[in-house]
């Protein structure tokens, strides 16, 4: 249970309306606690199904598209040579992993991140003797093995049934100016690497707050591409971390992604920009509505700017690395952040998906009923799941030891494309489960389709992780959906808590 120490007021709904726009909004991605090497051979078996369920979960929250990073260490390229059998396991499964996000609609960026080449990220090139302790000629074998390690990922791409899955490979993550043979290394790769023409790109950081010159990196990547060129790019990224509000440490302003959008574009006038990483860490309850606020404001930003693509750092926490990233949208698959819960409301598809709208004690819009009289009400806010509210239905006799009951969403409008959806659920309930209702445009019910049921627990449980991948494609005929959660009284006392429900219809 996530208990909430300091809470804001909750006021999306009031603050934010509705967002409309052909920017397409997605994450950074890898399960929980891991880099690519959940496709190893000895992980795949049990990351696959959690994955699939991940995908499900990011597109019932408006998801289009992923980006996943291949950094050194974890994709079998230590600093030593040559490249490790874990390397080769993930060039041929990296299309089994495509494949799952074609089959949701979900585009993904291909990003590298070679730390080896990075100040301040260790261990560097230059410190080893395999690279000639940084010699020129240590160099020249430091770039071999590095475009041989990003082509061998490429080809493996570039060969697969899924590629055009792939909108583009961002050659260098973060590129810095101040690394050493940067601009040497970033020409390199542009020329010997086989990213095809089309998906050429690369990731800039947003600033260099000591010397408030913003744009420095972007103006020295333009600027060393050049050189020799023209080497022209088709989609450069830039990453907004905004400062935090006053009192959290580490805090420093920065420009806004809508304004530094322009200022990339005139480095880089014919490429697409991309929002590429946004966010802000959370690391407990009380920066977690700060978070949610700023996240909801990036995610306007770009949506009124037209951005093509923008996307969240990260799903998860601790991914991938355990104990050092907080950005996620969840401290683990079970225990969303507010965030979550807001983004939903302002993203989805659904009214009131995290039930903080009220009429009269109880989420507005949502219903209860069963076999057997219930109350239904809103609870929180020290145990919600996410936010304030939450649903909570209770059967009326506390000795009732046989009954089915259920809670019902808010009718939503349906175009005939495929239903994603999720919940959190908690429980002492037997055989829990989400159901879909299609109606037609007289409201007649014309199809029911039931997911998996578990039994859940006195902690929150994210109903995909629990049951597995579950979406819908709807009929043509419905006009309108409704979810419903359902479960069977097994004892005494018997209740149900639904929170951060979240709803989406691609099409």
């Amino acid at each position: 249970m996530k208990m909430k120490k300091w809470l804001m007021p909750v006021v999306f709904a009031a603050l934010l309306g509705s967002v409309f726009g052909k920017s397409e909004f997605g994450f950074n991605y890898w399960p929980h606690g891991y880099a690519s090497e959940c496709l190893n051979d000895s992980l795949w078996p049990s990351q696959k199904p959690i994955i699939e369920a991940d995908l499900d979960h990011i597109s019932s929250l408006s998801g289009h598209v992923i980006r996943i990073t291949f950094w050194p260490y974890p994709s079998g390229w230590p600093i030593s040579w040559p490249l490790q059998p874990e390397y080769h396991q993930q060039t041929e499964r990296i299309e089994e992993f495509l494949g799952l996000c074609h089959a949701r609609d979900i585009k993904v960026i291909v990003c590298f991140s070679n730390g080896h080449v990075l100040n301040g990220y260790g261990p560097r090139w230059t410190q080893h003797e395999t690279y000639g302790n940084g010699s020129p000629e240590g160099f020249q074998v430091f770039l071999d093995h590095a475009v041989s390690w990003i082509n061998g990922l490429i080809d493996a791409i570039e060969a697969s049934a899924y590629k055009d899955t792939v909108i583009y490979y961002d050659l260098q993550n973060e590129y810095h100016h101040s690394d050493q043979n940067i601009g040497d290394y970033a020409r390199a790769l542009y020329d010997r690497s086989h990213a095809p023409a089309g998906k050429r790109g690369f990731s800039v950081l947003m600033w260099q707050p000591r010397t408030g010159d913003y744009d420095v990196d972007s103006e020295d990547l333009a600027y060393q591409l050049s050189k020799g060129g023209p080497r022209p790019l088709d989609f450069v990224e830039f990453h907004a971390y905004p400062g935090a509000a006053d009192g959290i440490e580490g805090a420093y302003p920065v420009p806004r992604a809508d304004s530094f959008y322009d200022e990339v574009k005139d480095d880089f006038p014919n490429a697409t920009i991309v929002l590429g990483e946004s966010g802000h860490s959370a690391p407990d309850a009380k920066i977690e509505q700060y978070q949610q606020t700023l996240v909801a404001d990036l995610a306007t930003q770009c949506i009124n700017k037209g951005f093509r693509y923008h996307l969240a750092w990260m799903f998860w926490d601790d991914t991938p690395d355990p104990g050092k990233q907080d950005f996620g949208w969840g401290d683990d698959p079970h225990t969303p952040k507010d965030v979550m819960g807001g983004l939903s409301a302002l993203l989805g598809s659904m009214y009131n998906p995290d039930m903080e709208i009220l009429d009269d004690g109880a989420p507005k819009s949502w219903s209860a009923g069963g076999t057997v009289p219930v109350r239904f009400s809103a609870a929180g806010p020290d145990d919600a799941a996410s936010n304030t509210h939450y649903a909570r239905l209770e059967v009326v006799s506390p000795k009732q030891r046989s009954g089915d009951v259920w809670m019902i969403s808010p009718s939503t409008a349906v175009h005939g494309g495929t239903l994603y959806f999720n919940s959190f659920i908690r429980s002492n309930l037997k055989n829990v489960h989400m159901v879909v209702h299609e109606y037609d445009q007289n409201n007649n019910e014309i199809r029911r389709t039931e997911g998996a049921s578990f039994n859940p627990s006195s902690a929150w449980n994210n109903y995909l992780q629990r049951t597995g991948s579950f979406s819908v494609d709807l009929m043509p005929a419905a006009k309108t959906v409704r979810i419903t959660i359902e479960g069977s009284i097994g004892e005494n006392a018997s209740y149900l808590d639904v929170d951060t429900v979240s709803l989406y219809e691609k099409r």
